[in-house]
């Protein structure tokens, strides 16, 4: 596969590393408090500065990149289904288990406000990695501003086990991370909105690869803060309607006969 213009992303919690096929070497971007902290973007403007002085000073070419969110950057949980009740186990000890209902309650746990999570199935569950959507969406909007492009976004947890996927980004594992089939990786990433779906699909028409099967299943829900002021705002203009209504009501059969 040719990877001239491409590149690799590995964002973690406390920097972010870049490699660029057509530019030696790897290079490392280290958050500061007033930008990120614990995942959460503190200033997107000074982060978007911060980038282009990046970019600029070491001379960075616009290419395609692909977003690697490293496990430290993630919340990994296995829920895994009890193990059966035994043959003479009392109808009120066995215990019913919802998967769907573990899931849930466990990314409403996530202390974020938009979580991204990707499902791994498991022979007897399912792995849940989740993140904060508007940590790494912010960085692939930065870079976009400056010309680059975003084949996919990823948790590390999508590109396997092979000895060569590490902690830190080397060039052997930027250039595994872009020998990938990116069609295969897309059905396994974190999706952002149509605007990468689009891209992607410009840069398959410049490319092929080889499909592969895979086990996972995506989703991207906000988290358990947004859901409840969702329907906390439902809720409101449902009363206020209520209110107004009753008010018009009571004006009319109060009003003083001409």
């Amino acid at each position: 596969m040719n990877t001239q213009g491409q590149g690799v992303v590995l964002l973690q919690k406390d920097k972010f590393q870049i490699f660029m096929s057509n530019q030696p070497g790897i290079l490392e971007f280290l958050f500061v408090p007033e930008i990120v902290s614990d995942l959460d973007i503190i200033d997107k403007n000074f982060l978007e500065q911060l980038i282009k002085l990046f970019i600029d000073s070491n001379k960075l070419t616009p290419g395609a990149l692909t977003f690697v969110i490293a496990e430290q950057a993630c919340f990994i949980k296995n829920i895994v289904l009890p193990p059966p009740p035994a043959v003479h186990t009392e109808p009120n000890q066995v215990v019913n288990f919802d998967l769907e209902k573990e899931i849930n309650q466990f990314l409403e746990r996530v202390p974020f406000d938009e979580v991204a999570s990707v499902r791994f199935q498991l022979e007897n569950g399912a792995r849940i990695c989740a993140t904060n959507k508007i940590f790494f969406e912010s960085f692939v909007k930065a870079f976009e501003k400056y010309g680059f492009m975003t084949n996919i976004v990823v948790p590390s947890l999508a590109l396997g086990s092979s000895p060569i996927l590490k902690p830190i980004l080397d060039q052997q594992m930027a250039n595994y991370i872009l020998s990938a089939d990116l069609g295969a990786l897309r059905r396994h990433s974190f999706m952002i909105d149509q605007k990468i779906e689009q891209q992607a699909s410009v840069l398959d028409e410049k490319k092929s690869g080889n499909s592969s099967s895979g086990n996972y299943e995506i989703s991207d829900a906000p988290s358990g803060p947004e859901k409840k002021t969702n329907k906390k705002r439902v809720f409101l203009l449902v009363s206020v309607f209520v209110i107004l209504i009753a008010i018009l009501v009571f004006m009319i059969f109060n009003q003083e006969p001409v």
